[in-house]
């Protein structure tokens, strides 16, 4: 990951920090989530990757009191292209072979503002999104037969990135209450965490970027080519997942 990368990400922390540095006193709850994540490329970036992106993505948001505000982050990473073939690992050793995968990957990372309706257990919200995109692309190659699935040498072909900011809107039902309770003795706290069911759209604009897509890596008489794409890079992401309350 290049030095611009590390800046956008360091700006991205220290927004953060500032915005809740005034409510460190008065976080009433910590929200935390590992959901499926989805991109779905629109505009120039559709034209040139046909494929949607899938993958994982984690986040965590603390509320500020007396306020229907919450501020977190949140780190994805998708998969919008692969391939797969078997071949001989050189011509010396036609007989050795061995799987070569081409993985198109996005890493992206952004952090919020939540504005929600009210605090009961159905909420309407919106919100605003800043952070960037990583796009990369790996080749690797692994053994077949014996010692499967270990790894020989492993490139990346392509790497850049891209700005990204965005809006976005959903609702949320609480499905559990966060609920604190004491013994009889009033010695022993016990705690059960909430669990909250969320559901809602983004559209994260992004910024021009050079990337590779599914087929971009050719190789012939032993000579390798990329067909590199560059356009702007904005995806609507749909989501759906469960918070833990804490």
């Amino acid at each position: 990951m290049n030095r611009g990368v590390w800046r956008q990400a360091g700006a991205a922390v220290l927004f953060y920090l500032c915005l809740t540095s005034g409510a460190v006193s008065g976080q009433t709850t910590l929200e935390f989530s590992v959901d499926p994540a989805f991109a779905i490329p629109v505009g120039a970036f559709r034209d040139n990757v046909p494929e949607n992106g899938i993958g994982a993505a984690v986040s965590l948001a603390t509320w500020i009191r007396d306020l229907p505000v919450m501020v977190g982050g949140e780190l994805g990473f998708l998969v919008y292209g692969y391939e797969n073939s078997q071949e001989p690992y050189n011509t010396a050793t036609p007989d050795f072979t061995v799987r070569h995968t081409i993985w198109n990957n996005i890493m992206q990372a952004h952090l919020f503002v939540r504005w929600l309706t009210t605090r009961d257990d159905l909420r309407f919200f919106v919100e605003g999104l800043v952070g960037f995109k990583y796009f990369y692309t790996d080749s690797h190659i692994v053994n077949v037969g014996y010692a499967e699935g270990y790894p020989i040498p492993k490139s990346t072909n392509l790497s850049d990135h891209a700005f990204s900011y965005g809006v976005g809107a959903g609702a949320s039902i609480r499905i559990r209450k966060h609920r604190e309770e004491t013994d009889e003795g009033g010695k022993h706290r016990k705690e059960r965490s909430g669990l909250i069911l969320e559901c809602g759209a983004r559209y994260l604009a992004g910024s021009h970027a050079d990337y590779l897509r599914k087929g971009s890596v050719q190789r012939v008489d032993g000579d390798v080519t990329y067909d590199v794409y560059s356009s702007r890079t904005s995806v609507v992401v749909p989501f759906i997942g469960i918070r833990w309350e804490f």
